[in-house]
């Protein structure tokens, strides 16, 4: 069989080379698009931290200002104090935080979100007043009586008397 009766005549003309042009760079596309895919993926990781690293250290913020001002509205002495204890807490955590902000990882920002999130709920318990401290009522009236009722208060000894002897 002759050669030239199997195969169809091939033109070099310029749709060919288009589609040349086209097939390589739709295989080069998809080369920079394996390599580049990964890195943008593990970019926006990245930044999903940060993000989530600046909100935490927003709430702290927050919640630091409205403590304070709930000092500024306590209702008795004993919330006062109770809402300075909450406030010292949250300035050492802020500074714990500045310091090794660089060093904490997903989980432990998340952990110490989450606990901001508890005095969020302890800064709205203070806001409607409330507190959680509560003062116990002691009764030492019969407690004394008991002791007063079994001291002889026939002989009194006092304690030269008793050294003397």
């Amino acid at each position: 069989m002759d050669r030239a009766l199997l195969s169809a005549p091939f033109k070099r003309d310029y749709v060919t080379f288009f589609a040349l042009a086209l097939f390589i760079a739709t295989i080069i596309a998809e080369l920079a698009l394996i390599v580049w895919l990964p890195i943008q993926l593990r970019s926006e990781y990245l930044w999903d931290e940060e993000v989530a690293l600046q909100k935490m250290i927003q709430l702290g913020d927050d919640l630091r200002g409205q403590f304070e001002h709930s000092e500024k509205n306590a209702v008795n002495n004993r919330q006062k104090k109770e809402i300075n204890l909450a406030v010292t807490q949250l300035d050492d955590l802020a500074r714990y935080i500045r310091k090794y902000h660089l060093k904490l990882n997903r989980d432990q920002v998340m952990d110490i979100y989450n606990l901001l999130q508890q005095y969020a709920v302890c800064r709205k318990h203070f806001a409607d007043g409330k507190q959680f401290s509560h003062v116990l009522e002691l009764n030492s009236a019969p407690v004394l009586e008991h002791l007063f009722s079994s001291i002889d208060t026939d002989s009194p000894s006092t304690p030269e008397t008793t050294e003397n002897n």
